[in-house]
């Protein structure tokens, strides 16, 4: 059976839609002289709650001079993350009854707040709304025609690129009479970033890539459950400032649990009871690459950024002062061992 999918930011069908202008939407009309048979004009204000800790988390990880430096250039690679201002928005109202699609808009505010009025015919909703902040690619909506299936997924591949956007989700349930009423909708970042510092000192080795790896796929929006598709390896972006490098992606979630292990003959201490990994490849002078695999304990969260601190030693090897993250290395590995690593 084929499924229904909705790419909202195709640009495809978009409405330039005006901060706090109300838009009145007639989607039906009342000719009953009953007035209890009819529906009425709803207020709706969504607004994007973008996380206090996003920015705090950067500046109060990173704090020595160096630090400060990189910090500062991360939060400019990451403004298009860091903002919430939404340029689209995706706005579902559902019949709470059997969860069918009963009104659907989109939008373009390109703004934190945007206040529109709708006209619903009498009955209980779901109102979902999802919002972007930019232009993002290999991120779509499936099954959107139904409350219950409606869901957030991201491109299925072995490796991918890391999200290009933040993605918000905000729901409210809707009680309509003819009496009409107003309705405050907020609206939660559902990415995550995770951030690699790496402290090169005076190593020969030269930090080439990294990549994140045991992040959720997709998310359910009813439930705004995360969820496990096709596992991908995601590629970094890198920054760098005062001699330090940072590399970082933005994704979902990892899970909040870790699984049991299932390898045999072939575990490692560092491995058990880790939520994701980040691999760092590096090259020493005479052409050898060194794996390095974190795995790191702690679930990373929706709305979170997480930056994990390590130092490249002479060898190609990184190693780190912080519990939660387990270290293993794999000298003289050879491209193509794993995946398409990008050398």
């Amino acid at each position: 059976m084929k499924r229904n999918k909705r790419n909202i930011f195709s640009g495809e069908g978009w409405s330039r839609a005006l901060l706090w202008a109300a838009l009145p939407l007639w989607f039906g009309s009342c000719i009953d002289e009953d007035l209890s048979k009819c529906g009425a004009d709803f207020a709706i204000e969504y607004c994007m709650e973008l996380s206090t800790s996003l920015r705090m988390s950067i500046d109060e990880q990173l704090t020595s001079p160096a630090e400060q430096e990189l910090a500062t250039a991360l939060k400019e690679n990451l403004s298009h993350i860091l903002t919430d201002k939404a340029r689209f928005m995706d706005l579902s109202f559902f019949d709470a009854k059997d969860g069918r699609l009963a009104k659907h808009l989109e939008m373009r505010p390109d703004a934190n707040s945007l206040a529109i009025t709708v006209y619903l015919d009498k009955g209980n909703y779901d109102n979902m709304a999802l919002a972007a902040t930019g232009e993002p690619e290999g991120i779509r909506i499936t099954d959107g025609n139904n409350y219950k299936t409606i869901a957030l997924q991201q491109e299925e591949a072995d490796t991918i690129d890391a999200h290009s956007t933040a993605f918000y989700r905000g729901y409210t349930s809707m009680s309509v009479s003819h009496v009409s009423g107003n309705f405050y909708v907020p609206l939660y970042m559902q990415n995550a970033v995770p951030v690699l510092v790496v402290d090169p000192g005076n190593s020969p080795a030269q930090v080439v890539e990294a990549y994140t790896r045991g992040m959720s796929s997709g998310m359910r929006c009813a439930d705004s459950v995360f969820v496990v598709g096709k596992p991908a390896v995601i590629r970094t972006r890198r920054t760098e400032a005062a001699g330090l490098i940072a590399l970082h992606s933005v994704c979902f979630p990892s899970a909040d649990q870790a699984e049991p292990l299932t390898r045999i003959n072939d575990t490692y201490d560092e491995e058990e009871g880790s939520l994701w990994q980040m691999d760092l490849y590096t090259r020493m002078p005479d052409g050898e690459y060194v794996k390095n695999v974190l795995y790191i304990k702690n679930p990373l969260l929706a709305g979170e950024v997480q930056i994990i601190k390590v130092k490249l030693n002479e060898n190609g090897e990184v190693t780190t002062e912080n519990p939660e993250v387990g270290v293993s290395v794999e000298l003289d590995w050879e491209p193509g061992n794993d995946f398409d690593v990008e050398m």
